[in-house]
This record gives C-alpha cells, structure tokens and sequence, in this order.
C-alpha cells in the first residue's frame, strides 16, 4: 500500500477505516501501542488530514479503554 499511495496516504487509510486493525491488538498486548498509526497520526498532526486526526483520537480512545481498562494520554492538539 506505502508503494502505491505514498507513506502519508496510506497511513490515512488505515486510519479512516472502521474496522479495529488486528496489528493494532497485537502491538498493545506487546506494550507497543505508541507504534500503532493512530498514535503517529496525533505525534503529527499537522501531516495528515483533520479527519484522520479525529478518527485516530477517537480510535485510541476506544481501543485503549477496551484493551487497558483505561484512558490513553493523548495529545492535546
């Protein structure tokens, strides 16, 4: 995918899908979760779209609360 749309491209489709990423699970149960898309996209907000920022906020939200019990400290942009 990073060959054909581009790093920044792709990572904004990942990010826009509604479906959780399985790679997502897999780097939180490794303690790896600051490597997940999401958690670039909001390290960087300024490279990617507005709605890939608000989908990768909410997503944290979302998928920390339901894999960690609690909220993550996400960036305030």
């Amino acid at each position: 995918m990073i060959e054909r749309y581009g790093v920044i491209e792709a990572v904004e489709r990942v990010v826009k899908r509604k479906a959780e990423a399985l790679g997502y699970t897999a780097l939180v149960e490794m303690g790896l979760e600051e490597l997940a898309f999401e958690a670039v996209v909001l390290r960087h907000p300024s490279a990617f779209s507005s709605e890939a920022v608000a989908r990768s906020r909410d997503r944290l939200s979302v998928l920390s609360s339901t894999h960690l019990g609690s909220e993550p400290d996400l960036p305030e942009h």
